[in-house]
């Protein structure tokens, strides 16, 4: 049987589910092979969600180092690596679940 003629139900993410119908025909890529998730829509718009979702990383890093006080410190090095271990924080576990999920 030819792999392009077997059929398979997928969940179609980024369209509107009312515009689609049985059989029809929309390009899409891939997002997990494992759970059958396709992504049809606009490619910025995926694009500015990821934007959004670094953005409020970033933002934990920085009241993470609001909250532990790293600007009331006494030396600009304290201050730097705490700003810094503030910020790799959050970006490390985000790039460690990103990992996880590829």
């Amino acid at each position: 049987m030819d792999s392009a003629a077997t059929q398979h139900n997928v969940r179609v993410l980024g369209v509107n589910d009312d515009s689609l119908r049985p059989g029809m025909a929309i390009p899409a890529r891939l997002t997990s092979r494992s759970i059958g998730l396709v992504y049809a829509g606009d490619r910025s718009g995926a694009t500015l969600r990821c934007a959004i979702a670094m953005a409020a990383v970033l933002l934990c890093g920085v009241g993470m180092a609001w909250a532990s006080g790293a600007a009331r410190l006494a030396t600009r090095t304290a201050k730097t690596t705490v700003w810094s271990l503030s910020l790799a924080g959050p970006l490390l576990l985000t790039v460690g679940l990103v990992i996880a999920a590829w």
